[in-house]
């Protein structure tokens, strides 16, 4: 699309997309509700709910990332998607440059900070199971 940006409504538990899917795009959820989840030993974890005004996926406005968790609809949810190109256009040419530094710096910091979160609930479910 021209706006770099659709609707998408999703019935309740349809997948908006899996872990190790390519980026791309964010969502902002219009409506509804987006559970964030990864599985571990078969079981679903969930991470977070995404409700109304929420944003999913800013880390794929990082070049080349994948997605880290799952996401599915939880009951009937519209959101609209945003693709990264699109993003960054806009960001090329309306915020100034030291501030597209700071805020690709944040997003940075935040995926370290997000992948050490996984890996620490992934190990204290660990810990769990031996209990």
């Amino acid at each position: 699309m021209n706006d770099g940006k659709k609707e998408t409504i999703l019935s309740n538990g349809e997948i908006l997309f899996h872990e190790g899917d390519d980026g791309g795009s964010i969502f902002l959820v219009v409506s509804g509700n987006i559970r964030i989840y990864k599985y571990q030993n078969g079981s679903e974890v969930v991470l977070s709910n995404m409700k109304e005004g929420e944003v999913i996926g800013t880390l794929s406005l990082l070049p080349g990332h994948k997605r880290t968790a799952h996401a599915k609809a939880i009951g009937v949810t519209k959101v609209k998607e945003f693709s990264t190109h699109h993003l960054t256009d806009m960001l090329n040419s309306e915020v100034p440059k030291w501030y597209q530094t700071i805020l690709k710096d944040i997003i940075a910091r935040f995926a370290i900070l997000e992948e050490n979160y996984l890996k620490t609930l992934a190990e204290n479910n660990k810990l769990r199971q031996r209990l």
